[in-house]
């Protein structure tokens, strides 16, 4: 999959797609860090990541993405 941007309160965000599902999200060519969506057992969205990321903006930046794929 090729990279694509999204915007979030002004600021451009470059999304790099990975092979597993997840997604690198760059702030110009500085990397934040990366996310994945976990399907909760109501069949919601919950974006989650492992790095030093809010968990409301990742899932801000998660809804985006969704936006984006759809």
């Amino acid at each position: 999959m090729e990279p694509f941007e999204i915007e979030l309160l002004q600021v451009l965000y470059t999304v790099h797609p990975q092979e597993n599902g997840s997604f690198k999200i760059y702030q110009g060519a500085n990397l934040l860090g990366e996310i994945e969506p976990v399907i909760n057992d109501d069949l919601s969205i919950q974006w989650v990541t492992a790095d030093l990321m809010a968990s409301d903006f990742v899932n801000r930046l998660g809804g985006l993405i969704e936006e984006k794929e759809m």
